[in-house]
């Protein structure tokens, strides 16, 4: 334990060190344009809000959620799944974007090629030097989605899916956790009594079992309602919901390729093992990117 625990430690000292090194590049590029977002793209269930989140915290920027501004300005559309018109959700996303001249890590946007074309035009013109896409190995994609549970006060979640899948050998090429929920639920927190505290989502019981997928809700005494989502319930939607995403995911990830910003970045462990060369990853094109400004081909971004 201690010897994994100084190991977790050096990987994350390692990554905010890499992080450092991305910021540069990155400011190299925001000298050129008013707006820049490092997207990320994937398929449902691949952890693309976590991914995004994480790098937002190390590269200290601001994690915009495509679905969270469609919430706020479009709730009768978000709650029914209707798909507003291209130019009225990259509207949305140019307004919120509008609130500070600052880089961004986008998550849930662009979903079309128009999407993409518009975000990269006047008047949007917001620069994408990265788009990073994250995959995962479809039998693991659909174990995670039939593990995801929400939490319905605040919205967080975890995942009760302990995938390993072997190689020939024996050996494990895809070992994803089950994911625990955040140790407080926000929704709990009396924000006019600083002294009260917040309800946790979950006490871990020292001699619980561990290990199986099972057994990671026996773990924990929940104290919130934690549902699965209605479409990460049924193998057969979800396989669905991942053949439409390879349909119209394809031309965005082609259009970002055409425009050297493409990067592909395969999920094979939980977020310790991942976090490092996730951040070398962005870091590494974030540089690619801002030899492109320096070389004067800014209309590549």
């Amino acid at each position: 334990m201690v010897l994994w625990q100084h190991t977790a430690a050096r990987a994350q000292r390692e990554a905010r060190s890499v992080a450092e090194a991305a910021c540069k590049h990155l400011r190299a590029i925001e000298h050129t344009h008013k707006h820049v977002a490092v997207v990320f793209l994937g398929a449902p269930g691949v952890g693309k809000g976590t991914y995004a989140s994480l790098a937002a915290r190390l590269l200290g920027l601001r994690h915009v959620v495509m679905g969270d501004i469609l919430r706020r300005h479009a709730p009768e559309e978000a709650s029914t799944g209707e798909l507003l018109p291209d130019e009225d959700v990259t509207r949305l996303l140019h307004a919120d974007l509008e609130r500070e001249a600052r880089s961004v890590v986008l998550d849930g946007f662009p979903r079309t090629l128009r999407q993409a074309k518009l975000l990269n035009t006047p008047p949007f013109d917001v620069a994408v030097p990265v788009a990073v896409l994250l995959t995962l190995d479809e039998t693991a994609l659909v174990a995670k989605c039939l593990g995801r549970r929400v939490c319905q006060a605040c919205g967080k979640s975890c995942n009760v899916a302990d995938v390993r899948l072997d190689d020939s050998a024996g050996m494990p090429r895809v070992e994803l956790p089950a994911l625990a929920p955040p140790q407080r639920c926000s929704a709990s927190d009396d924000t006019s009594a600083s002294t009260t505290p917040a309800t946790p989502h979950a006490r871990l019981y020292p001699d619980a079992e561990a290990g199986s997928a099972a057994s990671f809700l026996q773990r924990f005494d929940t104290t919130c309602d934690l549902h699965a989502r209605a479409d990460d319930t049924d193998e057969a939607v979800i396989r669905r919901r991942l053949a439409i995403f390879e349909a119209q995911g394809q031309p965005v990830q082609e259009y970002y390729r055409e425009q050297g910003a493409l990067t592909q970045f395969d999920i094979t462990h939980g977020i310790p093992e991942t976090t490092l060369p996730l951040m070398s990853t962005i870091s590494e094109a974030l540089g690619a990117a801002s030899q492109r400004v320096l070389a004067g081909a800014t209309s590549r971004l």
